[in-house]
């Protein structure tokens, strides 16, 4: 046997395509004895079967052959770890999966796709959980691709583990994964982690940790972790407020078509000592306007009504107020502080002017000891990620379940409450704090249930 062609073999061994390097011609006295040594050695097996797969080496492609030799390798089967076998599972399942123009067969592909992944082959696992109908296997396969640092793997189970599809959801598994795909990169990954980070979403609040995973999106061009990014600096979540650095990444957000941001941006331009910054703000105001934005709308009406940093124009006025009054509510969404009658959060709410609406006439039913009324409206505001709906609506139903005398209206308070002190709603930590001193363990353990139950049905 001629060193130099061994050589070539083995430098093919664990390769899954063709290798562009010239490869000398087999003769068919080599060919037969390399078959001949097959029998013995699985690794000559694999190369014979790796070479009629692609007609390597003057050799014809025959995948009869290749099939043959390949399943000599991985006949009979050990699950252990194994780069030959694991190889050439894999090249099986591949070719009974149609490469090369194989027949397919899905159930050979499934079975050797999972004996690849058994031998240690790393791209196996994911290909096996994408195939089987068993729950269970898609779970532990799945978990196998993403301890791999396979991002693809990674964000199916997180989208699984969110969705409750094929795999029982976990809060700490999914958060865990959804780590590891922020730090792999994923923009949206991080976008989503930053913003539990922000809320204390299934995490302790961190805004620190908010912030670090928002530029790492940011900084990528994720429009949303740059509107986040902005309103942070802008409102001074955490650190300083910093209107340069607002200014910066709600331009960007605003730039990539985030009307959102594009208000905010407005907002700090307004705040500048510049002329020309406040004429800036006031145009991009206009366009967000012009895009169906009614408090855009209402915040120039407000401008041209008070002429301080514009002259009196009485057409432009008109104009605004005309655009403000034919902006129906689902096209508008109002951004601003969150106020409540007694008192103002630094909390930046979106939500309807409709939800404000409701909120506002909960006020008056919770006055009057409406407190069925009440809640029926704060849930509306609640429901649209108002805050101080969200307090209020917890306040109604201890009044309520204390005219009632009906416990399940406390669980309903805790859950309200404790979503207020999510969104950081002043004065929900200490009504938290004193529900969750009037209960129990058992009771405890029910309201976190209602929680979890309302919390699901928000997202």
């Amino acid at each position: 046997m001629k060193p130099f062609k061994i050589l070539s073999l083995v430098a093919c061994m664990l390769a899954f395509s063709p290798s562009s390097i010239a490869q000398p011609t087999l003769s068919a006295a080599d060919l037969a004895h390399f078959e001949e040594k097959a029998k013995l050695d699985d690794k000559i097996a694999y190369q014979l079967g790796h070479i009629y797969t692609f007609g390597l080496q003057g050799v014809d492609k025959d995948l009869t052959k290749a099939v043959h030799y390949l399943t000599e390798v991985v006949e009979p089967y050990y699950a252990r770890e194994n780069p030959v076998v694991a190889e050439a599972s894999f090249l099986l399942a591949a070719l009974n999966s149609g490469f090369e123009g194989h027949k397919v067969d899905e159930k050979a592909s499934l079975k050797y796709f999972k004996y690849a992944a058994d031998a240690g082959h790393k791209e196996a696992p994911y290909r096996y959980a994408m195939l089987t109908k068993d729950d269970a296997e898609y779970k532990k396969y799945l978990e196998i691709a993403a301890n791999y640092n396979q991002l693809p793997a990674i964000l199916d189970l997180v989208s699984a583990l969110y969705q409750g599809k094929r795999i029982k959801p976990n809060d700490k598994a999914l958060v865990k994964w959804l780590r590891k795909a922020a730090d792999l990169g994923h923009a949206n990954a991080q976008a989503l982690l930053a913003g539990m980070y922000f809320n204390g979403d299934l995490v302790y609040q961190d805004y620190q940790r908010a912030h670090d995973y928002f530029v790492k999106a940011a900084i990528q061009d994720h429009p949303q972790a740059q509107a986040q990014l902005g309103l942070i600096y802008m409102m001074g979540l955490g650190r300083d407020a910093d209107l340069a650095k607002a200014r910066k990444w709600l331009e960007a957000a605003y730039d990539q078509g985030d009307m959102t941001a594009g208000e905010n941006y407005a907002a700090t331009l307004l705040d500048h000592q510049d002329k020309k910054m406040k004429q800036k703000g006031i145009n991009i105001l206009k366009q967000v306007a012009k895009q169906g934005s009614k408090s855009a709308a209402l915040k120039l009406v407000d401008i041209y009504q008070a002429a301080e940093i514009v002259e009196a124009d009485p057409s432009e006025l008109a104009k605004w107020k005309k655009v403000y009054d034919n902006t129906t509510e689902e096209q508008g969404q109002i951004i601003g502080q969150n106020k409540q009658t007694h008192g103002v959060s630094d909390t930046v709410y979106k939500t309807s002017p409709e939800a404000i609406k409701a909120f506002e006439n909960g006020l008056k039913a919770l006055e009057s000891a409406q407190y069925l009324k009440a809640i029926e409206l704060f849930e509306q505001g609640a429901r649209a990620d108002l805050p101080v709906a969200q307090l209020n609506l917890a306040i109604a139903n201890i009044k309520h379940a204390q005219q009632a005398q009906d416990e399940a209206f406390l669980y309903q308070a805790y859950a309200w409450v404790k979503i207020a002190n999510d969104n950081q709603q002043q004065g929900a930590d200490k009504l938290l704090a004193d529900i969750e001193g009037f209960f129990g363990s058992k009771e405890l353990e029910q309201a976190q249930k209602t929680y979890q139950s309302i919390k699901q049905t928000l997202k």
